[in-house]
């Protein structure tokens, strides 16, 4: 690019330099008018005239950089300034020179001239920028979208690294979950375990068992109704033992005696309110429910699984304690934290393994298009197809 354009840009040099001479011989101009004698015949007024406006008009003129790379941005940013100047002068000159003019004539004309010398300086800037700087700026464009590239090439190139650590951690933690799985495994298909699960299946089925050995209950809540609005009386037994009978029954019953006599004695009374018709079932229920109280007081089985029902709790109980003082229990807790935690990260990663997907994907998209945009750009300036290769480091 700079041999394209080193003999516009050494012009535009020449400029810039004939511009430094003109703001010299300005800055000249205007120590010249704070040094003349013609300052003794002025008023206090006019010499505060003179002196805001020489001061304004240096300070400005101060700030006028001239550039030593001949861009198009700082060429712009001198014209600028140069207007700005121009602007200044103007302005200020409408309200302080008519008070000191009469007697710096000559002064104010050497001003003048260095003014319009700059001027037309600038406005050969002016026009060399529109006529000979459209190529440059257009390459100096290019050249600012080379760091752009260079950030998307960093980006793929983090993306994918991020990608494979990501994915190399996805892939151990996959592996620790399904050894934590498979030891989780030998330890729940441990004979303890199977005996365990035994019981609890075995006492499920017996509380179905003594579920279906408690019909009486519909007409028990009748009766517990007939009870709580006085209209039954009850012996040797209060209301608060049918309410906590049907909190749970099972584990009432268990709390009852070898022979459920507290059942027993709550079951004669139920079937005396059932022959008294105090409960006003259908004929078909009531005889089916005193049917029904009668077995459980002739006979068992009621008591028997009650008893095993005891038995069983107790040895679930014994079990469990065996299970803790080997320390198995806590092993498979410590397991299924260490499962619940893995599987946790896994989640974790997975989410983050599609996230950088995404980036570098969409990272490729869009340097694909900056590439394209580029390689255009600098077709439009040298007339040339070119290809722009770009290699990754990973």
């Amino acid at each position: 690019m700079e041999e394209i354009f080193s003999k516009v840009k050494r012009k535009a040099q020449k400029l810039t330099e004939s511009i430094d001479q003109s703001l010299i011989h300005l800055k000249k101009s205007i120590d010249r008018m704070e040094k003349s004698e013609a300052k003794e015949n002025l008023d206090q007024k006019a010499n505060k005239s003179l002196s805001y406006f020489t001061e304004r008009v240096k300070k400005d003129i101060n700030i006028i950089e001239i550039p030593e790379d001949m861009t198009y941005e700082k060429l712009s940013t001198l014209l600028k300034e140069i207007k700005k100047l121009f602007e200044l002068i103007t302005d200020i000159s409408r309200k302080t020179i008519p008070k000191f003019q009469r007697d710096f004539q000559v002064e104010i004309k050497d001003l003048h001239y260095y003014t319009r010398k700059l001027g037309q300086k600038g406005g050969i800037l002016d026009k060399f920028l529109r006529e000979k700087y459209k190529k440059i700026r257009e390459a100096e464009n290019l050249i600012n979208k080379l760091p752009k590239l260079f950030a998307l090439k960093n980006n793929i190139e983090n993306a994918k690294n991020s990608i494979n650590e990501i994915g190399n951690e996805k892939e151990d933690v996959a592996k620790q979950l399904e050894s934590l799985k498979n030891e989780l495994l030998k330890f729940e298909d441990h004979a303890i375990f199977k005996k365990q699960s035994d019981l609890y299946n075995d006492l499920f089925h017996l509380k179905i068992d003594i579920n279906d050995n408690l019909k009486f209950k519909k007409a028990l809540k009748k009766l517990r109704v007939e009870v709580e609005r006085g209209n039954i009386k009850l012996r040797n037994i209060s209301i608060d033992d049918i309410k906590d009978f049907f909190k749970d029954p099972i584990v009432n019953l268990c709390k009852d005696s070898k022979d459920l006599r507290k059942l027993s004695i709550l079951l004669v009374q139920l079937r005396i309110a059932l022959e008294s018709n105090e409960l006003k079932l259908k004929t078909t229920k009531k005889e089916s429910t005193i049917e029904h109280i009668n077995q459980i007081l002739s006979g068992n089985e009621l008591k028997e699984n009650i008893e095993k029902y005891k038995h069983l709790q107790e040895e679930i109980s014994n079990l469990e304690k065996e299970i803790n003082d080997t320390g198995l229990s806590k092993k498979i807790s410590q397991l299924k934290e260490k499962i619940a935690s893995a599987s946790l990260k896994k989640d974790h990663l997975e989410n983050d393994f599609k996230k950088k997907n995404d980036d570098y994907l969409s990272y490729l998209k869009k340097l694909k298009e900056e590439r394209e945009k580029f390689s255009k750009m600098v077709e439009g300036i040298t007339n040339e197809r070119i290809k722009i290769a770009i290699t990754f480091s990973f």
